[in-house]
């Protein structure tokens, strides 16, 4: 019984190392949040460190030329989709400035317009 515990302890702890370094190559899109959720900035730093890391193994001789290239068209495009919504949320946030300020600007004006004639505001 106690062998067996031992054994079982064991495959944990191996398991444990290893998983880091198969995360990524065999699930790369696997992901417990929504993908709206996820930070695009993170992401694409993961996407970044699997590139120099696909790079490295190929350097090293790990893997094929025919994979290398595979994988790298991947990691590419997953880095393009990620700049891509990073681009869409910053003209998004840009928008709701524009918008916030256009707003305050009619407050202001509509203000100074219910104010006498003789009265100026000041800024």
């Amino acid at each position: 019984m106690s062998v067996f515990l031992c054994v079982l302890l064991g495959v944990f702890c191996v398991g444990v190392v290893v998983y880091p370094f198969f995360k990524n190559r065999y699930f790369p899109n696997m992901s417990f949040a929504p993908m709206g959720s996820v930070d695009s900035t993170s992401e694409l730093d993961n996407v970044l460190r699997s590139i120099r890391t696909l790079q490295l193994e190929f350097g090293m001789g790990n893997i094929s030329e025919e994979a290398f290239n595979r994988e790298l068209d991947q990691y590419r495009d997953d880095a393009a989709t990620c700049i891509q919504q990073m681009e869409i949320g910053r003209s998004n946030e840009l928008e709701t400035e524009v918008e916030h300020e256009i707003a305050i600007a009619r407050l202001r004006l509509q203000d100074s317009d219910d104010k006498p004639v003789g009265e100026t505001e000041y800024f």
